[in-house]
């Protein structure tokens, strides 16, 4: 995952999401890299805020608000300064 990119296989997403969550979803957040991203895939928004403290993407770390007060999940990435 270079650079924090998710590579999605070539298979439906539907089945996976499904297989791992046990139903529908429209965002999924993820950590692990301490890399800031987003990406959509079939519909579905996938996240991980990177990490305040330790960025493994650059000097300046980051953190992510995830918005459901609408229609449409969001997500802002926001670079600490």
């Amino acid at each position: 995952m270079p650079g924090g990119a998710i590579t999605f296989p070539d298979v439906p997403l539907a089945d996976l999401i499904n297989r791992r969550f046990k139903q529908p979803v429209d965002v999924v957040a993820f950590g692990g890299t301490h890399c800031g991203t987003e990406q959509k895939h079939e519909g579905i928004t996938f996240f991980n805020p990177g990490s305040p403290n330790l960025p493994s993407d650059g000097p300046i770390g980051s953190v992510a608000v995830l918005d459901l007060t609408k229609a449409k999940p969001a997500v802002k990435l926001i670079r600490m300064k």
